[in-house]
């Protein structure tokens, strides 16, 4: 599986000219009602005090009670959970306890493997299985933080990828037990939660694997931060598909971030996936509103921190194009866009070749990103549509 999702040659991309261009998206970002209701703090007592009835003055006061104390419950619901459950959540406060259990080679690249504690359930650490290498030499090098798809793994041939280009690579295992693959070499997520997605309906925050990974994420970036070899201050994020949906959450959480570049997730999944989407559709209001708020792109894209890159199908059921418009025009840092005409999740090797050069002017400050296309629409003379 390459770094970059279905494109399955990526390596071949290291010798390529740059010749992909991206367009631009104009900055612009505020908060949504949707995802942070106002509480109406004013007009209340007005309006429900001035109907005119037959209640006495007690009953209408009684009634105003209840109605702000349904208000008081209901209303600031998004803002309160987002309030608790990441700031309750980061930092995590257990020591990462790095115990480094093997090595291997790949494509020339010696990779270390190791276990550390992304983050504690019930008293328990969790332990996270990863893979990390860097290029020959003292450095300091550029770094990533590399977040495999849902139902994949930390493979060799993504960190060796970044390497070969440059960067010291991490990559941890969040997908857990599955595919038969040895215990040694999976995250052994906490049986309340392992393989979930999304929280059960009498759920404690965090019951779901997706919080997990993002606070091993985020523990990832401790690890990068700490090692002697590796530029703390040129530290990236990259991910595809579910890793791309991670990706926007770590990067709306870590400021220490300098760069990110998601691939294919972008949230809003009730309104463009027949799975966890319809899933999600089939919770409670309040449940979708808590999903929403903590665990939905959409309530993170305005709060990036390192500059985006989004790169995406047209045509991807993953990443519908309408939900990609919206939450780039949340984005506030420098982002652009990158496209792959009908590739339906998979990618070019432009692609690819505009995602390293992302990396690279935001990394490395080697070369500058290309400018964005301009696009011209009119008619001809005959009334045709052209696009110059």
């Amino acid at each position: 599986m390459s770094v970059f999702g279905n494109f399955t040659d990526s390596a071949r991309c290291a010798g390529v000219e740059l010749r992909h261009t991206c367009a631009e998206i104009p900055f612009s970002a505020q908060l949504t009602e949707e995802s942070f209701p106002p509480f109406p703090r004013e007009g209340i007592p007005a309006k429900v005090g001035s109907r005119k009835d037959s209640r006495s003055s007690g009953t209408r006061q009684v009634t105003l009670l209840l109605v702000l104390a349904i208000l008081f419950l209901l209303i600031p619901i998004s803002a309160s959970v987002a309030e608790t459950v990441w700031d309750q959540a980061l930092p995590v406060e257990a020591p990462l306890n790095i115990e480094w259990v093997g090595d291997l080679e790949f494509d020339g690249v010696r990779i270390k493997k190791l276990r550390y504690t992304g983050s504690v359930w019930k008293a328990e650490p969790q332990r996270v299985y990863a893979l990390y290498a860097h290029p020959e030499g003292d450095g300091p090098f550029p770094a990533i933080l590399q977040i495999h798809g849902g139902g994949q793994t930390c493979y060799p041939s993504n960190v060796a990828f970044f390497v070969k280009h440059g960067y010291a690579c991490l990559s941890f295992d969040w997908s857990g037990p599955r595919d038969n693959r040895p215990e040694s070499e999976i995250t052994m997520w906490h049986q309340d939660f392992r393989g979930e997605y999304m929280d059960p309906e009498d759920h404690e925050p965090g019951q779901n694997f997706i919080h997990h990974a993002v606070l091993a994420s985020v523990r990832g970036i401790d690890i990068l931060s700490q090692r002697p070899e590796v530029d703390k201050e040129k530290i990236g994020v990259q991910g595809v598909s579910w890793g791309g949906y991670l990706t926007w959450l770590v990067n709306g959480l870590e400021p220490r971030l300098k760069a990110a570049v998601p691939v294919y997730g972008i949230g809003e999944l009730e309104k463009q996936w027949s799975g966890i989407g319809q899933s999600l559709r089939n919770r409670s209001e309040a449940f979708q509103a808590y999903w929403k708020t903590n665990y939905d792109p959409a309530s993170f894209a305005d709060n990036q921190h390192g500059p985006v890159l989004f790169l995406n199908a047209t045509n991807d059921f993953f990443g519908q194009l309408d939900e990609c418009e919206a939450r780039l025009k949340q984005v506030q840092v420098p982002h652009r866009r990158s496209y792959g005409a009908n590739r339906m999740h998979s990618l070019d090797p432009e692609s690819v070749n505009a995602a390293m050069a992302w990396f690279d002017a935001h990394l490395k400050d080697v070369g500058e990103f290309p400018e964005a296309p301009v696009l011209e629409m009119g008619v001809d003379s005959k009334g045709v549509p052209v696009a110059t």
